[in-house]
């Protein structure tokens, strides 16, 4: 325990407090799936027609989604040394509810995709202030089991919305998706936050008033630590977003029929479940550094061998091991970043989620122009990802410190 983050047994929030920050996190985690579900209804609706092209005009709803994801994660980074995590949050959740409110009335798909955008600006403020909560809140062994749970929640989302959404859309079609499930969950997690999180941070941190703005960002990029999680978290994210590649990799290289790879969809899925309750003990017990360094290597490298794999069944098991070590490595990642900087931890979270998109952005982009150049070898794309997030983890081995094992 370091003077600069003094947290006392008997300041410690209401117990109700990591179930509110998971409801919040809950409602984040509908309208993606809702969408992807539902691109041929949407389409039908708005374009007469579930044709490819019109389904593809559909898929831009999540490409104005992450664009208003990016500017969220920039804004947030100024908004988080001017306001506390409480409005913040609230905020967010709010936004996630207008943005069903709004995506249920939508008369056109250009107003869907404005709301919808609604709800990428809601799901960073959320995200962000969710992990920078915990951070301020908790005390260091308490940190990495809460933040495993709310990893958790995203994928418990997508369950729930898989089981309940062919009930729900045969009574009230499409739009009853996001009035009947984003938005009271939403409400609720608005309710229970407002309630239950505490307004002003454990950690005294005794900000300067004065040129924040410039101080934080300063602090920040200045740290050598803090800078290297950032560069790593492109390197090592970008690296391990191969999910378009192996469910076409399947398709296409052994004939597997789609309702199969709707089933390795959700085994994954059940996995980014399981994996985090395993990531948060593992980060206690021997360090958030050490985890994510070994678990973003043994990722990498069954990311490098499945594609090269000539049975399709071993190929899905050293997939689905790829995604189990990817999983304990975002945990053990973001358990590493929250408290590098701890008077701007908010500020560092959101550059965290916005670097955490430029890699998003970057493997379909690198992957995708390896396919064209090598006429479609898939193990390029794999040997490609899988060496990023290796260097990825060559930095945080050389430039990055657990802070809380110094």
């Amino acid at each position: 325990m370091t003077a600069e983050n003094p947290v006392l047994d008997k300041e410690l929030p209401s117990r109700l407090f990591l179930p509110s920050l998971a409801l919040a996190s809950f409602s984040v985690g509908i309208s993606n799936a809702l969408v992807s579900l539902l691109a041929v209804d949407i389409a039908k609706t708005f374009l007469g027609s579930t044709s490819a092209t019109a389904v593809a005009s559909v898929s831009q709803l999540s490409t104005f989604n992450s664009a208003a994801e990016v500017v969220s994660a920039i804004l947030l980074s100024i908004l988080a040394i001017r306001f506390r995590n409480k409005p913040l949050l609230l905020v967010g959740a709010l936004l996630v509810a207008t943005s069903a409110v709004g995506s249920f009335l939508a008369p056109t798909l250009l107003t869907l995709q404005l709301f919808y955008a609604f709800e990428g600006l809601g799901t960073i403020m959320v995200n962000v202030m969710v992990i920078t909560s915990i951070g301020n809140f908790l005390p260091p062994n308490k940190k990495a089991k809460a933040i495993s749970y709310m990893m958790s929640v995203g994928s418990a989302a997508s369950f729930v919305v898989i089981i309940l959404i062919g009930f729900i859309t045969n009574v009230g079609g499409w739009r009853s998706g996001f009035l009947f499930l984003t938005m009271p969950f939403s409400l609720a997690g608005l309710v229970l936050v407002s309630v239950y999180l505490p307004y002003k941070p454990l950690e005294q941190n005794g900000k300067n008033k004065e040129n924040q703005l410039l101080s934080s960002f300063k602090q920040i990029f200045t740290n050598r630590s803090a800078t290297a999680c950032l560069v790593a978290n492109i390197l090592t994210v970008a690296g391990t977003q191969v999910a378009i590649f192996a469910i076409a990799f399947y398709r296409t290289q052994f004939g597997m029929p789609r309702n199969l790879t709707y089933g390795i969809y959700e085994i994954s899925l059940a996995i980014f479940f399981l994996a985090p309750f395993t990531a948060g003990p593992l980060v206690n017990k021997y360090g958030a550094k050490r985890i994510a360094v070994i678990s973003t290597l043994l990722a990498a490298l069954f990311t490098m061998m499945f594609f090269f794999i000539p049975n399709v069944w071993f190929a899905v098991a050293f997939d689905m091991t790829h995604v189990w070590f990817t999983v304990v490595a975002f945990v053990s990642f973001a358990c590493l970043v929250v408290d590098q900087v701890p008077k701007y931890r908010g500020t560092l979270m959101s550059l965290n989620s916005l670097f955490n998109s430029i890699g998003n952005v970057i493997a379909p982009a690198i992957g995708g122009a390896l396919l064209v150049m090598t006429n479609g070898i898939y193990g390029s794309v794999g040997l490609a990802l899988g060496t990023m997030a290796i260097f990825g983890s060559i930095i945080m081995i050389f430039l990055a410190k657990d802070v809380n094992r110094v």
